[in-house]
């Protein structure tokens, strides 16, 4: 009797564990024998974007600056894949910004650092009235001599915008001469020149076209003195649209070189 209950006491043991062996347990047991004794063969470089479940991977699972524009897809990135004022421009390639990157309207005076825009960096004829500030440009803003009479605006000067006395004869219309009875010049309004060409007869020449302008000459020398008197005729120089022609007589008609005073009216 002792004998044969020594004997059962294992079977009844094999028994109860194969009772409760299933499938399960055995793929399971396999399995795990075979990482085991792999000593962990199934590394992490064997893993694939096949082994990973769509849209499960986040920031947190990657490692700060791993990611470069190597594992970018080109064209993948958009503005709203980027924080807002993170970009400066040391992240900008020179050159690589045109007007066609540039929403419209989207660059405001606070994009553009002071002193920075020149006349270098603006289009030829963009720049209208429209674009510039009310009371803004001052003389010190425009290159002397620059403005010419295609610049203003018909009746847009009067004479609180001259100068007391800072026109010249040439500015309004009006030049002068003083010649004297030798043709050598005395004094005038500028530009001019003048020659005595015969007894009595001068050209006085005001390097501009004056075929359409009014004379008006007398008889006078140049500083004080009483002038001797004479008759004077004017006329357009022959041949020369800028020059007048101009002739002294005496009482009898004959020529005779005398001073004289000649002006312009253009």
């Amino acid at each position: 009797m002792s004998t044969s209950s020594k004997s059962t006491k294992p079977m009844g043991l094999l028994a109860r564990l194969l009772q409760h062996l299933t499938y399960a347990n055995v793929v399971a047991t396999i399995a795990l024998f075979l990482a085991l004794g792999t000593s962990g063969a199934y590394a992490v470089n064997e893993w694939t974007g096949k082994n990973i479940k769509n849209g499960t991977i986040t920031s947190v699972d990657v490692k700060n600056g791993t990611i470069s524009a190597a594992d970018v897809k080109n064209g993948t990135l958009s503005g709203a894949d980027i924080q807002d004022g993170t970009i400066s421009r040391t992240e900008v390639a020179p050159g690589a910004v045109t007007r066609e990157k540039v929403a419209a309207a989207a660059v405001g005076s606070q994009e553009v650092e002071n002193g920075t825009i020149t006349g270098d960096d603006i289009k030829d004829g963009t720049i209208t009235s429209g674009n510039i500030k009310n009371g803004t440009i001052g003389d010190i803003d425009i290159q002397d001599n620059s403005i010419s009479t295609f610049d203003l605006a018909d009746n847009s000067v009067d004479s609180d915008e001259v100068l007391d006395f800072g026109l010249t004869n040439e500015d309004i219309g009006v030049m002068y001469a003083q010649v004297a009875s030798d043709g050598t010049l005395s004094s005038s309004s500028g530009g001019v020149t003048s020659t005595r060409i015969g007894l009595g007869q001068y050209s006085v020449d005001f390097g501009r076209n004056i075929t359409s302008a009014a004379f008006i000459a007398t008889q006078g020398e140049a500083g004080s003195g009483a002038p001797s008197g004479a008759m004077i005729g004017v006329a357009d120089r022959l041949n020369n649209n800028e020059a007048v022609f101009v002739t002294v007589r005496d009482a009898d008609g004959a020529f005779v070189d005398r001073a004289f005073q000649l002006v312009v009216v253009n």
